[in-house]
């Protein structure tokens, strides 16, 4: 009789640690893909992070900053700038369709590829104007005030303004943030909308050089951001 229940004792104590082991595999199998599954449910819960990217135009361009750089070429008479060349060095690659805007309103439609064989001058009573073998006479628009792409635009300074007219004209964002930069790449943020839209654009007509761009907001009475180039949005 005690033989008997000493075995059983063994048996019971052996299956008892037989299926604390099977516990044991369940759990460390079922454990990666509780952990699979619970990644899974975190990233559906978390939302993707939305673009900081700027709807509309987000890429200013301000032409007589940007040619001094660029060499200019002789066209029908006239000291001119390639608008391929242009392209090319200031912009990101536009694609697709274009708008050029004169400053008494006049506006016309073409495309990028249509405005890539031509030359822009900056001489005489109508410019800033295209010139070039090529020209259609629709994109003979005198006194032009920028080139609008899908993202960037071409902006011409041949007067001051307040950039709020710049604003204005593009349609740009009011909840970006205007970033301003030199020809040395020195950057200056706008302190908020109002800071943006009092800055004095200056030709160079008026500076002697190159755009400069008067904030308000800078130094202790303000001051100018010397020879601009662009302006970004984010």
């Amino acid at each position: 009789m005690k033989k008997l229940l000493v075995l059983l004792l063994a048996l019971a104590l052996v299956l008892s640690f037989a299926a604390c082991g099977a516990t044991d595999e369940e759990a460390a199998e079922e454990a990666p893909a509780e952990e699979a599954a619970a990644e899974e449910t975190a990233a559906e819960e978390t939302p993707a992070e939305e673009s900081s990217a700027v709807e509309g135009i987000n890429h200013i361009v301000l032409f007589e900053s940007n040619v001094a750089d660029l060499e200019a070429t002789d066209v029908n008479g006239v000291q001119a700038y390639s608008v391929a060349d242009f392209i090319a060095a200031k912009l990101n690659a536009p694609t697709g369709a274009a708008k050029v805007v004169a400053t008494d309103g006049y506006a016309v439609d073409t495309t990028v590829e249509d405005i890539s064989s031509l030359y822009i001058t900056l001489d005489g009573d109508n410019a800033p104007v295209f010139v070039g073998e090529d020209l259609a006479k629709e994109l003979t628009v005198k006194n032009m005030l920028y080139i609008a792409f899908e993202n960037e635009a071409i902006y011409f300074v041949e007067s001051d303004f307040p950039f709020a007219d710049v604003m204005t004209n593009l349609g740009l964002s009011e909840d970006a943030t205007y970033t301003f930069t030199a020809s040395d790449a020195f950057a200056y943020d706008a302190v908020d909308l109002e800071d943006a839209q009092k800055a004095e654009v200056k030709c160079a007509a008026t500076t002697g050089n190159l755009v400069n761009v008067f904030f308000y907001s800078m130094g202790d009475k303000g001051a100018d951001l010397r020879e601009c180039v662009d302006i970004t949005l984010k």
